[in-house]
């Protein structure tokens, strides 16, 4: 009796919940390298393909941003619906394989459309990602287990461009090589084909670990939208209901995801045509910066915004943290506008990649722990679908553009990256301020009437 009254007063340790959700981060980390693989390998694709930066633009925007924010949306309805183990081995079998088509690509109409399914496949992952941490978690570390898994992000765009630039690198004094039924394939195209090669040896891994049976967290059953007189299951209606909430952290997080984004898709570039680095050298000190910048970031915003949610009791107080953030990053941007060597350059870098992403893992947390359970994958998916709409498909085309508007020069690119992601951290702290001043009224108001 007394043994048994031991281990029932025993804390939950949650081991094998932290164990689901680092392979879910290693997932993540497979499915940003292979996501920015394209970055490092812009100067080849272009000699070899005979395509402009406006394409480029669309194979990182139209081709995989716009396919991977709006299919997010049925892949959140599959996780919500089917099941959410099912949604994110289906997708990452898809992403894998379209991965390897893109080194199969002899054309830019034949990259475009596997650049379309690398994003569709990878829209199954967050929103069911999102969803099997809550279930395992409880409320009280749910902000440290979500920013783990969304530091695969972080993880998979700084390795990308270690991992892929050096690979290309090694590749590049081969030449095309002959590889069988692939035929002959130029360097590229040989480190497409490789770096998708992870993924598929860690799908039955995944596949292994989300089968295993666990016990939910005791603290999961009910979101603060989920009590007995407010529970809302349609989607349309919640959103509406909730819609000030919605807007602010969906147009919030999207600004500053559209600088971080900008940078990640063409610091290589820039570099190459600046400062003439080659992709190898860029993507080891780059992907230094963006590991070192971003993680801790993400981490000591998350220990914030536990403790000002603790203290306030309200979902809402913590939005500071990217209020503060946004902020503070737009000093940066001008820094980076203004600096004249690549060392400049990177100091820039790392403050805003830092300050941008560093509010990735509590705004999940947000919506997990405010709408209701029944449609928590698909508000999931839209917040997917939105950030990275901004971030991943307009972005880069509107850099691109804003390249041909300024003549292509040497500085030009910089100077879009500048013009598109300053715009975006500004319609951010617009919009998350007024949505805390709108909060801070509310509240006085309603302390008044209670007076």
């Amino acid at each position: 009796m007394v043994a048994n009254s031991t281990q029932a007063n025993k804390a939950p340790t949650y081991t094998w919940a932290w164990i689901t959700t680092g392979i879910l981060a290693v997932a993540m980390v497979i499915s940003f390298i292979d996501r920015f693989a394209l970055s490092l390998l812009v100067a080849p694709i272009k000699s070899s393909l005979v395509i402009s930066d406006s394409q480029i633009g669309l194979l990182h925007g139209l081709a995989f941003g716009l396919f991977y924010s709006l299919l997010g949306i049925p892949c959140g309805w599959l996780a919500d619906k089917w099941s959410r183990t099912g949604t994110i081995l289906l997708g990452m079998f898809v992403w894998c394989l379209a991965t390897a088509a893109c080194g199969l690509a002899g054309s830019f109409v034949g990259l475009l459309f596997a650049r379309m399914l690398v994003g569709a496949g990878e829209a199954a992952l967050a929103p069911a990602a999102y969803a099997v941490i809550y279930e395992r978690f409880p409320k009280a570390i749910l902000n440290r287990a979500l920013t783990l898994f969304q530091a695969g992000a972080v993880i998979g765009a700084g390795t990308a461009f270690y991992i892929v630039g050096d690979l290309y690198d090694w590749l590049e004094p081969m030449g095309a090589l002959e590889l069988g039924v692939f035929g002959t394939r130029e360097p590229w195209q040989t480190t497409f084909l490789m770096v998708a090669l992870p993924g598929l040896v860690l799908l039955p891994i995944l596949w292994w670990v989300l089968n295993r049976r666990v016990d939910t967290a005791p603290s999961v059953t009910l979101s603060p939208v989920d009590s007995p007189d407010r529970i809302e299951t349609k989607l349309i209606p919640y959103l509406i209901e909730d819609r000030a909430f919605i807007a602010a952290i969906f147009i919030g997080m999207s600004g500053l995801l559209t600088m971080s984004y900008a940078l990640l898709t063409w610091i290589p570039a820039i570099f190459v045509r600046e400062f003439q680095w080659a992709p190898g050298e860029i993507g080891r000190v780059y992907g230094t910066v963006v590991l070192s910048s971003c993680i801790g970031a993400m981490f000591v915003a998350a220990w914030i915004a536990d403790r000002i949610s603790n203290r306030s009791g309200s979902v809402f107080s913590a939005l500071r943290v990217p209020l503060v953030a946004g902020m503070l990053a737009i000093p940066a941007a001008f820094m980076f506008l203004l600096s004249s060597g690549p060392a400049q350059v990177l100091v820039a870098c790392a403050a805003l990649h830092g300050l941008c992403t560093s509010s990735i893992g509590i705004v999940p947390a947000f919506i997990q722990k405010r709408s209701p359970q029944q449609i928590r994958g698909r508000v999931s998916a839209l917040y997917v679908m939105v950030v990275n709409i901004c971030g991943l498909a307009v972005g880069p085309i509107l850099v691109g553009s804003v390249v041909a508007l300024l003549g292509g020069d040497a500085t030009a690119l910089r100077t879009a990256v500048f013009i598109v992601g300053g715009a975006g951290m500004l319609i951010s702290v617009t919009t998350l301020g007024l949505f805390l001043r709108r909060q801070s009224v509310s509240e006085s108001a309603a302390a008044q009437r209670s007076v």
